[in-house]
């Protein structure tokens, strides 16, 4: 069954908040044990306990990360966030922006 727009918009809007609660446990919340996050290509941080250590790491370098869902796309059986997080750079101060996007989910 495909989710309505209605509902991914939901699961963006909730991710979102997730993130800016500052809580990697909020964040980790959203992959279960089987999936994964992979940023830049990386190598992949899988399950969640996993994914609240990569969230913990974003918090102690950008302690006031601030991310933006600045839009979703969808196609399919897939859906794209597209997000925008900023702050700071808590070892040298000045203010970070940084943009991105990636598949919320797959789904049928």
């Amino acid at each position: 069954m495909t989710r309505s727009a209605q509902a991914v918009a939901d699961m963006a809007q909730a991710y979102t908040k997730a993130w800016n609660s500052l809580s990697s446990n909020a964040v980790a919340s959203f992959y279960a044990q089987d999936r994964e996050i992979i940023i830049n290509n990386g190598d992949p941080w899988s399950g969640s306990a996993r994914v609240a250590d990569m969230a913990a790491g974003f918090y102690a370098d950008v302690p006031d990360l601030s991310l933006t869902c600045d839009d979703i796309r969808l196609s399919e059986n897939h859906a794209v966030y597209v997000w925008t997080f900023t702050g700071h750079d808590a070892a040298t101060g000045p203010p970070v922006k940084h943009k991105g996007m990636g598949i919320m989910g797959d789904w049928a």
